[in-house]
């Protein structure tokens, strides 16, 4: 019709996203990727991110995110102008990109394993809570060690998690184990032995301590002559002077003291004796003073000088900071190791650097040199060593070294992901390896990165898995195969569910009404999952067995292994064995979280305990998780801290509550100003003027 406006494919996709129609908002997203690169791609990002969603997938989502940031500053003005309608900016890229490694945590932390976190390091090596998994995997792995707790286990730790905040307990555990067994015969020999072989140990001076104990078990005066004699260095050597002195002069005579000291002319006064042998990391927070910013410690001292436009957290000891708009590189000495020069500069990982300089894109190392030329047009996170880059349009690898491994010939190019990355050329998909060989053509219409060996590939529509060699594992013939969990995943065909095994048998027909939206909630927990019948849901176990009635209205799978369900307009809990344990009587909930979950009532959030008791009467339009005993909870708008008891220890009238790196300290925004608050002692460590 003349004079009719035609909708835009691109707002077409962004309109069928807000209204969570997944499916159409992909499709189009995904045609318009040549011609409508931004929006497209920023849309692709949001339909991967969606978690009640079929096609929800952090490795996409990760990609879509960096790529959505790589075109979003290389775009020109007008296009970005054109992209703003849909909310496209720098703020929102960088929220998907927080949001994608939030969520990732959130999967490390539920799993609770050490593969679970090597997975993370190596899909995520960008994340700002990269430090957290690389944390929490020492955690895990010093928790096993210490079951075995001989040298040999605890000298293996160390090696392995040198800089982990475990390495002062397991080098303090590794010098007693070690002193335990080379002095299992508790002999003088044995301890002298030892001391000789260990000079610098921490338990040198227990083991001088039994030295001493055994040398002057009877306490005469040969005895403490002798050990003298025998052991100069040692720490008892002024104590036993002192018991030599006592003896020899139990009289208190003069005469006994002249003689003393004629009888002993080399008897000293006592000496002090200091060692400080913990030597303790400090850990900086990023902080504002004046417009400036520095860093403060863990005391709220400052440490590194308010002085710059902006600070990024140190990572890898080092921290970006920007001075007269240009980027650079200081330690935690405040010492400016790499002169500000770059227009960008991303943190270290790995000892390397992406950094820009006008529109072009490079790589540095810790002293500052140019290990990949920065004159490529984009690249991307550096994963098994190697990094995408982009050159006139097409994507190669380069190594952290500089040495390109595969020239640009491909036209995307993907994150390696267990030695795997996914590569595209004439529209078809595959992978290479790290030596930049194509182990499986491209032959698929999309596929995703691997994950425990497998990757789900699409041919015609249809959704199939593959190996590590390519071969199928499952046929492209489900419409879409969710995640797996517990060794099961749900698979979706013509409206119907059910569930394959690793090998890709239907353990559980496809007999269940679905839509791709219900199959982003059906994941098997403690061998349960919800499904759904005739609108109504209900639960199962892995044969298919019904464990609990098709009569709620929602089911969803909480953290710990319970359910948070909705009978009749009210939610309550059932557990993995499909028992009531909680009953419903509430407008919403959240999973539990250090033995509270929060639940609403009457408009307002409160919490109660497992029992189901109220133990903080619903009073907040927002409630968080507990961590470290605290949660955080709004107002109206705004944020405030409250203990297990409901007792605020910040008043609802912050404008931001935000969890640092340090469980312990929070940071506190208000009327734009910041401040640190310390959980365990409960008051501010720093605070900015005006605060």
């Amino acid at each position: 019709m003349v004079g009719q406006a035609v909708a835009d494919p691109i707002d077409k996709a962004f309109e069928a996203l807000d209204m969570k129609d997944y499916f159409k908002a992909k499709q189009i997203f995904e045609k318009r990727l040549d011609k409508e690169r931004l929006a497209a791609t920023f849309g692709m990002c949001r339909v991967y991110l969606e978690q009640q969603n079929p096609f929800f997938n952090l490795d996409s989502a990760r990609v879509y995110a960096l790529r959505s940031e790589s075109l979003y500053k290389a775009a020109a003005q007008k296009e970005r102008d054109k992209v703003l309608d849909h909310a496209i900016t720098q703020e929102s890229i960088d929220a998907l990109r927080r949001t994608v490694y939030s969520l990732a945590l959130e999967e490390v932390i539920k799993a609770n394993s050490i593969a679970a976190c090597d997975r993370f390091m190596e899909r995520f090596p960008a994340s700002p809570d990269k430090r957290t998994v690389i944390d929490l995997k020492a955690t895990l792995a010093f928790a096993q060690t210490k079951e075995k707790m001989t040298p040999e286990a605890l000298q293996a730790f160390l090696t392995a998690h040198p800089a982990s905040k475990e390495a002062i307990e397991a080098k303090v555990l590794l010098e007693r184990a070690i002193f335990d067994t080379e002095t299992a015969e508790g002999t003088v020999k044995s301890y002298n032995g030892f001391i000789a072989r260990h000079p610098d140990s921490p338990h040198r001076r227990t083991a001088e301590d039994r030295i001493y104990a055994l040398s002057t078990d009877k306490g005469t005066l040969g005895q403490y002559r002798a050990f003298i004699s025998s052991n100069p260095k040692s720490p008892h050597v002024n104590e036993a002077w002192r018991k030599l002195l006592g003896l020899f002069t139990e009289d208190h005579r003069q005469e006994s003291l002249a003689e003393f000291k004629q009888s002993y002319p080399d008897y000293p006064f006592m000496a002090e004796l200091d060692a400080d042998m913990d030597i303790l990391s400090r850990r900086l927070f990023a902080a504002r003073k004046d417009g400036a910013w520095g860093f403060v410690d863990r005391q709220g001292k400052e440490a590194v000088v308010f002085g710059y436009q902006q600070v990024q957290p140190y990572s890898e000891g080092l921290s970006a900071f920007q001075r007269e708009g240009r980027w650079g590189y200081m330690d935690k000495r405040g010492r400016e190791v790499i002169a500000p020069q770059f227009d960008e500069a991303d943190p270290f990982r790995g000892g390397t650097a992406i950094v820009a300089k006008g529109e072009l894109f490079g790589a540095i190392n810790a002293k500052g040199e140019t290990v990949v030329a920065i004159a490529q047009d984009e690249m991307l996170d550096f994963g098994s060593g190697l990094a995408a880059f982009a050159k006139d349009g097409l994507f190669g690898y380069v190594y952290a070294t500089g040495q390109v491994v595969v020239p640009p010939r491909f036209s995307d190019a993907w994150t390696f992901s267990e030695g795997m990355a996914a590569v595209e050329t004439d529209g078809q998909m595959g992978f290479i390896n790290t030596k930049g060989d194509l182990t499986i053509p491209c032959r698929f219409d999309e596929v995703e990165s691997f994950k425990n060996g497998m990757a789900r590939v699409v041919m015609d529509d249809l959704m199939g898995l593959i190996g590590a060699k390519g071969e199928f594992i499952v046929p492209c013939k489900y419409e879409r195969i969710g995640q797996f969990s517990e060794g099961y995943a749900p698979v979706l065909l013509n409206e119907k569910a059910g569930f394959i095994d690793l090998k890709g048998r239907e353990v559980v027909p496809l007999k269940f009404d679905a839509t791709l939206e219900d199959l982003g909630r059906m994941s098997m927990v403690n061998g349960r999952s919800m499904v759904k019948r005739k609108k109504l849901y209900g639960m199962i176990d892995t044969a298919g067995t019904e464990v609990k009635p098709f009569k709620f209205d929602h089911v969803d799978p909480i953290r710990d292994g319970r359910y948070a369900a909705k009978l009749k307009g009210k939610f309550g809990f059932i557990n993995a064995r499909g028992i009531d344990v909680i009953p419903f009587l509430f407008e919403d909930t959240k999973g539990f979280s250090e033995g509270r979950a929060a639940v609403k009532d009457k408009g307002l959030w409160g919490y109660i305990n497992d029992a189901g008791e109220v133990v903080i009467a619903p009073q907040f339009t927002s409630a968080g998780d507990f961590i470290a005993g605290v949660a955080v909870v709004g107002r109206d708008g705004f944020s405030g801290l409250a203990d297990e008891r409901g007792e605020l220890l910040l008043s609802a009238v912050m404008d931001r509550v935000e969890r640092t790196d340090d469980a312990g300290l929070l940071l506190v925004e208000k009327k734009g100003r910041m401040a640190y608050y310390d959980i365990s002692t409960r008051r501010f460590i720093w605070s900015e003027m005006g605060f």
